[in-house]
């Protein structure tokens, strides 16, 4: 599995197997808030992020990294 870092051209830096439960890790130092990406499977399709915390292109499009520290609650409660 490769995360896709959106771009021209598109970056693809691979993750690692952490178990056989499907689950995978690294660590994508270029991304920052703001930063557009998806998963691809196999060296094929490409997938947004089903964990993802932002998708502003809708659930097939990119997903987004985001800083949830940067949030303005307006709500003391």
């Amino acid at each position: 599995m490769d995360v896709v870092i959106a771009g021209e051209p598109a970056q693809f830096l691979p993750l690692s197997r952490d178990s056989e439960d499907g689950y995978f890790s690294g660590r994508v130092d270029a991304a920052q808030a703001g930063t557009l990406y998806k998963y691809r499977l196999d060296g094929a399709d490409w997938y947004p992020d089903p964990a993802s915390r932002f998708q502003p292109e809708g659930p097939h499009g990119y997903s987004e990294v985001i800083d949830p520290g940067t949030f303005a609650w307006t709500d003391q409660k």
